[in-house]
Parts: C-alpha cells; sequence; structure tokens
C-alpha cells in the first residue's frame, strides 16, 4: 500500500514540476526578459530568451534583479 503512495505522489510531482528551469532578469530600462540563464560572472549573464531562442549578453549594470527558477509569472 504505501509503494502505490509513494508512486502516485511520485508521478504528480513530476508533472507539477517544469522540464527546464526559467529565469526572469529585470532590466533597469523596465523590460523584463523571461528563459534561461546560460552562463553567469562578476560582469555579464548570457541569457537564452524564451521567445526568439537567441543567446544574448547582458551587463551586470544594466540588470535590476534576477529571478531564478520561476515557475509562472503573471503580469
Amino acid at each position: 500500500m504505501k509503494k502505490i503512495f509513494y508512486l502516485t505522489v511520485i508521478i504528480i510531482f513530476s508533472l507539477v514540476i517544469p522540464i527546464s528551469a526559467n529565469e526572469a532578469v529585470f532590466l533597469k530600462d523596465g523590460n523584463i526578459l523571461f528563459g534561461t540563464i546560460i552562463k553567469e560572472n562578476d560582469k555579464t549573464l548570457s541569457f537564452k530568451n524564451k521567445n526568439s531562442e537567441k543567446t544574448i549578453i547582458i551587463s551586470r549594470k544594466k540588470i535590476l534583479r534576477v529571478l531564478y527558477n520561476t515557475t509562472k509569472i503573471e503580469k
């Protein structure tokens, strides 16, 4: 009986948890970018945009904040 319960819980969580991690980058000019962070360091952030699938490099000076692993953000 416990095996069925644990199997059910695992299946439910596998359906709820997204496959890829999505991040949101808030820029100082007011724009919000949604996608995946590829690489980051002290000066730049490499970001793959969700809509265009292009990888862009953003200077840390232009970034206000970053939200990691967002599952759903609504305006």
